[in-house]
């Protein structure tokens, strides 16, 4: 699914939710930050830009359900916590940590399923390692599944790398873990989203 489908999903939410808006993340230690400082993971800088973007004065929660080490099994028991909190939009990341494609199809799922369920708008996030690889391809197929979008952040940053304009040390402390320059550039991919389409 390509980036204006995304862009569409977001500018449709944004339109049902003029007076507030609750954005959740949901998944590991990229979305928790691990190896950076709790300000200058992407979660938080999305946060401080996320006014800007959308270009408005509604009240905007973000909601921060990222746990390091996690597959996509232990979402689903955090799931009850998360949807009591009312989010209208969630950013779900498990594609690193989930050890197969199955395995994370249908756990992916089962998040899916309730989020929507529950009112809620999903997209599926994919970051890379150091190869270029994640469970791209159940993430894909269970969105696919409920016609929601997935952003695949991973395959903008590796061909970035393949084309040499950075190398991956700009993007990450090791085979996974973004840097601060890292999470600055996942934030300003997530931003893009919410500008009008």
């Amino acid at each position: 699914m390509d980036d204006l489908f995304a862009r569409q999903y977001v500018n449709r939410i944004l339109d049902c939710h003029r007076e507030s808006l609750r954005i959740g993340f949901l998944g590991g230690s990229l979305t928790k930050g691990e190896m950076v400082k709790r300000d200058k993971c992407f979660v938080s800088l999305f946060e401080q830009g996320i006014r800007e973007a959308v270009g408005d004065n509604r009240e905007i929660t973000i909601l921060r359900y990222g746990e390091s080490g996690t597959m996509s099994a232990n979402g689903l028991f955090k799931l009850g916590d998360l949807i009591a909190d009312k989010p209208d939009l969630v950013f779900i990341d498990y594609a690193m940590n989930d050890p197969g494609d199955r395995y994370l199809w249908e756990t992916t799922e089962g998040i899916l399923y309730q989020l929507l369920l529950a009112g809620s708008g999903v997209i599926g996030l994919l970051f890379c390692n150091d190869k270029g690889r994640c469970t791209r391809g159940a993430m894909e197929r269970a969105a696919s599944h409920y016609r929601v979008p997935v952003y695949d952040i991973g395959q903008k940053i590796y061909a970035q790398i393949q084309e040499g304009t950075m190398a991956w040390q700009d993007y990450a402390q090791d085979y996974v873990h973004p840097t601060v320059s890292g999470h600055e550039m996942i934030a300003g991919y997530l931003l893009a989203l919410f500008r009008p389409v």
